[in-house]
């Protein structure tokens, strides 16, 4: 069953993959070289899909992203709601107006969304494919970034999150 866990903005049939191991079939891939990206949590009770390129892709340093995934950053692409579509239940917590979602069987970290926009945040950890074709173009929080990481080259560097207004994270 699909939840409408955000704002009524997911869709799809909620039917989980089975089998162990996660390869693309050839429509899949086909898919996937139209600009659809599928994506899910560790255990496959939550699968996700994008269409179409995301607006922008980052990373942040802050504490609530290295908290968030258990690692010194986040990478993350963000689409408008109507690209997204997620089946399977979710739960979230939330700061402030930043609605945080994870697979509450697995704990895997998929993806955020806003009250003040209608952008969904996806975690690039959550795609089937690794590594991604997206490249982050800003960091954020590089205040917080560890000293054996280096910039990444061509992205724009912030020190906090001031480069979106509804971003509120330490």
């Amino acid at each position: 069953m699909v939840r409408d866990s955000i704002v009524g903005l997911w869709g799809g049939d909620g039917e989980r993959e089975s089998g162990t191991l996660n390869l693309l079939s050839v429509g899949e891939r086909k898919e996937a070289m139209q600009g659809v990206r599928h994506g899910g949590c560790n255990c496959g009770a939550v699968r996700l899909e994008v269409r179409g390129e995301p607006m922008r892709a980052g990373l942040c340093h802050c504490l609530t992203c290295r908290k968030e995934t258990g690692a010194p950053f986040m990478a993350f692409a963000v689409w408008d709601q109507s690209q997204v579509s997620v089946a399977g239940d979710t739960r979230s917590w939330t700061q402030t107006t930043d609605h945080r979602h994870f697979c509450p069987s697995c704990g895997s970290s998929l993806f955020g969304a806003h009250d003040a926009d209608s952008e969904v945040e996806v975690r690039l950890g959550c795609f089937d494919e690794a590594p991604t074709d997206l490249n982050p173009e800003y960091e954020l929080w590089i205040s917080r970034r560890e000293h054996w990481l280096s910039l990444v080259a061509d992205a724009a560097q912030h020190t906090r999150s001031s480069l979106f207004g509804h971003i509120n994270a330490q």
